[in-house]
């Protein structure tokens, strides 16, 4: 779910759907332009720190009070 709206999808294995995705996305200029811009935005939202501070975050909510000796950051 966190990249529909900006990717296409088609099963890995299912080599004609893939083909059919690359040359849909290659053979429309609009439809490659609002799935870039699309997966842009996401790509900047979604960086590595914020995965990782949501790791963090929720390691400490599991681990409960333990976590507060922890260092709060990686």
């Amino acid at each position: 779910e966190l990249w529909d709206g900006a990717a296409l999808f088609c099963p890995a294995e299912d080599d004609r759907a893939v083909a059919d995705a690359i040359a849909g996305v290659l053979g429309d200029p609009a439809l490659r332009a609002r799935l870039s811009a699309q997966a842009e935005g996401r790509a900047r939202r979604y960086t590595a720190q914020t995965m990782a501070e949501g790791v963090m975050a929720l390691y400490r909510r599991l681990l409960g009070p333990s976590a507060a000796r922890r260092p709060a950051r990686l």
